[in-house]
């Protein structure tokens, strides 16, 4: 926490506690601190949203910062303690010398070098360009003869496999990602979306949730909070079309909608977390955070090209 009158602070510097990004516009200056995953307010030593990871963690409280052992743990990006072993490694301070120290010394290398290779190519000639008055007369109609080897045969042409770099890998473990079925966009190839805000517009085939989603996770002032139970942008926990409803089934044999993933990691840091509340059937997409519902929407649509098509598969 900040000392009144006895702190000094550069607007062009904006990084604080822990070497973590400050965000003075919500509770004034030095009072949030933005960590990847969540914020941190340093009066009280607490984040004011729980941890991705507190199911990891259940001995924990979901709002502490670095798990309370603030005298030789720090928090890593907002998730869990690191012990400071760990984070400067031996023989501390020494060690953190000497890496400082290379860092520098490969800094002041690579600008050296570049200045010389800016120099070099400013002095260099102009290029001089001798243009071709007349081409060799080339004959067509001669052939190339081999009279040495006249009944030598051609070598054949080897033939190599096709090779496919952007198709997922089948192997991939399901429990890292999360499954849907959408329109696909036939320009850019990632999930059609719709340009409104209002949810209420957004169709399920579309990258979006629909009112009836949203709805049963709004509280009284009309945001959309973290609700274990209902609600959310539905989606699936495994690529086994078998277990998706009938008509969703039929889109995706017509080519109406593809299937497309995105790993659970991308959804956190977006501000969002797939719940498996009927396990093996069904995932709840929701904010990690209270929120209003045009930020939902936003968080959700952030993620279009983090979706990938893959192959459905049913076993």
């Amino acid at each position: 926490m900040i000392v009144p009158t006895r702190s000094y602070s550069s607007n062009s510097y904006r990084y604080g506690f822990q070497a973590q990004e400050k965000d003075d516009e919500i509770k004034g200056e030095g009072n949030s601190i933005n960590y990847k995953f969540r914020m941190h307010d340093p009066r009280v030593g607490r984040f004011f949203a729980v941890d991705p990871l507190m199911k990891e963690y259940p001995h924990y409280t979901p709002y502490s910062y670095s798990g309370n052992k603030v005298i030789n743990h720090t928090e890593r990006e907002g998730l869990e303690e690191e012990a400071l072993a760990v984070a400067f490694g031996p023989p501390g301070w020494a060690y953190i010398a000497a890496k400082w120290i290379v860092i520098g010394t490969v800094a002041a290398v690579t600008v050296y070098t570049a200045d010389k290779a800016i120099d070099h190519f400013r002095n260099a000639p102009d290029l001089v360009y001798e243009p071709i008055s007349t081409l060799p007369k080339v004959d067509v109609d001669t052939k190339p003869t081999n009279s040495n080897k006249p009944n030598k045969k051609p070598k054949p042409i080897p033939v190599f496999p096709k090779v496919y770099p952007d198709t997922p890998d089948d192997d991939d473990d399901d429990s890292e990602y999360v499954y849907r079925a959408m329109a696909k966009d036939p320009v850019t190839g990632q999930p059609r979306i719709s340009t409104s805000l209002d949810p209420s517009k957004t169709f399920s085939k579309d990258l979006g949730a629909k009112t009836d989603d949203v709805t049963p996770l709004l509280n009284s002032q009309g945001n959309v909070f973290l609700n274990w139970k209902d609600g959310g942008m539905s989606a699936a926990p495994t690529s086994d079309t078998s277990l998706l409803q009938g008509h969703i089934q039929q889109d995706l044999a017509t080519g109406k909608r593809k299937l497309f993933r995105i790993k659970k990691t991308h959804l956190i840091a977006n501000g969002l977390f797939g719940l498996e509340d009927k396990p093996g059937i069904h995932v709840a997409i929701k904010p990690k955070a209270e929120m209003s519902i045009e930020q939902f929407q936003t968080n959700i649509r952030n993620t279009r090209s983090l979706w990938e098509e893959t192959t459905p598969k049913k076993k």
